[in-house]
């Protein structure tokens, strides 16, 4: 349990950034290094030491410490209307430089947020004004709240090696543990001196990491993740390399944001135009994400206030909302024909993420169709994808032609991308009572979801009733969460074929076009059931899986046959721990060895136990040496494959090649045990170890995963290593 500290006192304006949004860590909880692309949430079982911040090396951009001279722009910084005047005679040039009409950029200024530097690039400060500061209240963000109550989504740990979609090009880096700033806009217009490192975010003034505020660092990720899951971008906490970020040429198709969350001690940690004296919570220059050459890395960052904001879902929308200008994204306002506000906070449980849905459970993206929209831009993902942040593929058919296998007792994960997304799914025949199931995310939901239950063909489909219950919310502060956004159908009949299809609500002030984001797709039968054809091999490795790849490779080359089930069915049980013998018939089948006897002296290893074969292969190759013990060797087939051990008998594997005995690894010392097979694994790539504060880890006398094991051999073969030779 923590206290999150309130946010300052009110201030004028309406704030920017926000989005009161949610997802379900079971999806998109991605860990780091052989954890791969995704790990199962858990809660830290004790609080750790406090984490220092990882020191991360920042290239220096070669531009000038002061603005040039020759750009446009008025001679300091000036916001809303007075900038048209300052700007004066360079309008025209300053329009065209934002990529505006003279007309649009007067527009813009008429918001008291926007502003204009020498440089002439616009951008946003926002402010909280009485009526955000009340919203945030609601939020666990003013004083008098209870305590906010965090659950971590990882090992505290792995904080700082989080990611929602390794592999993707474009990249949202949540800058935690402070930056340093030189030869930046930030340095040359915004009054931050050149070389100063801004502070990083802290609960306690400590620059040390507390177990609070690992989780909280968590929690906010999760909630930022789920605004951007739609989008092909990963959004991390794991420092990217220059090349990941920044943008050197148009042809440059990797780049990304990075938001700089920090708690400001002095003013000279943060941007000028963004009093900390006031309620400024963030500060963003607009259209900038997808920026070529020098200008990238001149404009990279979006500051964020912490201090500003109490619980983490007030601070991921600040941070969602200020990645969003980078994007080129505008306010979502609101008139009543009476009264117009640059913010609109929202209604009923809804609010739009550039807007401020402190208040509102389901916070979404835009396409400004609600009542009383004062922005005539265009839709808000219709923006982001003309800026890089566009929609990920299409995860499942939209038709019964198209359908994607899901079946029975299994859930399958999938994910609404667009407003026309529609996911059919084949779950296969029930004679009985059929019960189908749509959750979307847990923690900080975008999506209210409606399913419809289908039969016939794809000639003739049936369709039954939409199932779309009416969302509402529940709760308060950290409790805050959406209701009505799962959806469930029931139908008993014969033996039927099923499929459903999975969609947004259409509901909405703005007709469900935010409906996005992933989901869980559950179904059973009560009763006779057969699966659909084309299902995955295993059923509880279903398609967007971590290592689902990996471990659909380890079957289809014959390494591992799962575990069978006796009902049709067959498991691969992913998170158990690979076994001393298991791994020796993975290798086994992996080097195609055809070897056949059954006897070779192991104490522990009679001719008759199930895998006696491929231990004595193991042995008559030398990968393994057994374990001394009064009497001969044991082999301990029943024993969890330790890390260090897998990286022996894979290092043996492939013919004990040269290797050194160190790789800047934190906990393998050139004096370790397997330190040289250890090094070897990590120089192939087969390892990539766990990203911690400060380094990196391999964390040898850890078990093995089946996953990890499946991962391990996939990039052993994608490397083209040799094969162990037959003994």
């Amino acid at each position: 349990m923590m206290s999150i500290r309130p946010f300052r006192s009110a201030g004028r304006l309406a704030v920017a950034a926000l989005a009161v949004a949610g997802l379900s860590a079971s999806t998109l909880v991605p860990g780091s290094g052989d954890t791969g692309d995704a790990t199962t949430v858990t809660t830290a079982s004790a609080a750790p030491a406090p984490v220092a911040a990882p020191s991360v090396p920042v290239p220096v951009p070669q531009e000038s410490s002061s603005p040039a001279g020759d750009e446009a722009g008025p001679d300091e910084t000036v916001l809303g209307p007075a900038a048209v005047e300052a700007i004066g005679d360079d309008l025209g040039e300053v329009a065209a430089l934002n990529e505006l009409t003279d007309e649009e950029l007067t527009e813009r200024l008429q918001d008291p947020t926007y502003g204009v530097g020498p440089d002439g690039r616009l951008f946003v400060a926002e402010f909280l004004d009485e009526e955000h500061t009340a919203d945030q209240a609601e939020v666990g963000g003013a004083g008098g709240d209870e305590p906010v109550a965090l659950a971590a989504v990882v090992p505290l740990d792995q904080t700082f090696g989080l990611s929602s979609l390794p592999g993707s090009r474009r990249t949202i880096y949540l800058d935690f543990d402070g930056h340093t700033l030189t030869n930046t806009i930030w340095n040359q217009v915004q009054g931050i001196p050149n070389g100063r490192t801004v502070p990083p975010f802290s609960l306690d003034g400590s620059d040390a990491f507390s177990a609070a505020e690992l989780e909280y660092i968590q929690n906010v990720w999760l909630a930022v993740s789920e605004d951007y899951a739609p989008f092909d971008v990963n959004v991390t906490t794991r420092a990217p390399s220059t090349d990941q970020l920044r943008r050197s040429t148009s042809d440059d198709q990797t780049y990304g944001a990075r938001a700089i969350i920090t708690t400001p001690r002095v003013q000279a940690d943060f941007p000028s135009s963004c009093p900390i004296t006031s309620t400024c919570a963030g500060l963003a220059y607009v259209d900038v994400f997808d920026t070529a050459g020098p200008s990238h890395a001149r404009y990279e960052g979006a500051f964020v206030n912490a201090a500003a904001v109490g619980s983490p879902l007030a601070l991921t929308t600040i941070v969602s909302h200020e990645v969003g200008h980078n994007g080129g994204l505008n306010h979502a306002g609101f008139t009543d024909g009476v009264v117009t506000r640059d913010y609109y906070s929202g209604t009923g449980n809804w609010g739009p993420i550039m807007g401020t849905p402190y208040s509102r459970p389901l916070s979404q993206w835009t396409n400004h169709s609600y009542p009383g929209h004062t922005n005539e831009a265009a839709a808000d993902l219709t923006v982001l994808a003309s800026h890089g942040i566009a929609p990920r593929p299409d995860d499942a058919g939209s038709t019964i032609g198209s359908s994607t296998p899901s079946g029975w007792t299994t859930s399958r994960r999938g994910l609404i991308s667009t407003p026309t997304d529609q996911d059919v799914w084949n779950i296969g025949r029930c004679d009985g009572t059929i019960t189908v199931s749509a959750t979307p995310s847990a923690y900080s939901t975008n999506l209210d979801l409606a399913l419809t239950l289908v039969t016939g063909t794809s000639a003739a489909p049936v369709e039954g009733a939409r199932v779309d219950p009416p969302s509402g919310q529940s709760g308060s502060g950290s409790s805050m969460r959406a209701t009505g956004v799962a959806a469930t159908v029931q139908r008993s009949a014969g033996d039927t074929q099923y499929y459903v299809r999975v969609a947004g609500s259409p509901t909405g002030p703005d007709t469900g076009y935010g409906n996005l984001g992933p989901y869980t797709l559950s179904a059973t039968c009560a009763g006779f059931s057969q699966q659909p054809a084309g299902l995955p091999r295993f059923t509880d490795v279903p398609p967007g899986q971590s290592f689902f790849g990996q471990i659909e490779w380890l079957a289809g080359s014959g390494v591992s046959t799962g575990y069978d089930q006796g009902n049709g069915t067959t498991t691969f049980q992913p998170s158990a721990a690979v076994l001393r013998e298991q791994m020796a018939a993975f290798l086994y089948r992996f080097a195609g060895a055809t070897a056949s006897s059954t006897s070779c002296g192991l104490l522990d290893v009679p001719s008759s136990s199930t895998f006696a074969k491929e231990i004595c292969w193991l042995k008559g190759t030398s990968i393994t040496t057994g374990y001394a013990v009064p009497g001969g060797t044991q082999f301990r087939g029943a024993q969890p494959v330790l890390r260090e051990q897998m990286a022996a008998f894979l290092y043996r594997f492939a013919g004990e090649p040269p290797s050194s005995t160190s790789c800047e690894l934190l906990d393998v010392p050139p004096s370790s045990t397997f330190a040289k097979e250890i090094c070897w694994l990590k120089s192939t790539g087969i390892t990539t170890g766990y990203a911690v504060p400060g380094g990196t880890q391999f964390r040898g006398s850890q078990p093995v995963l089946r996953e990890q094991m499946a991962a391990f051999l996939s990039r052993y073969d994608d490397q083209g290593l040799p094969v162990a030779p037959a003994p």
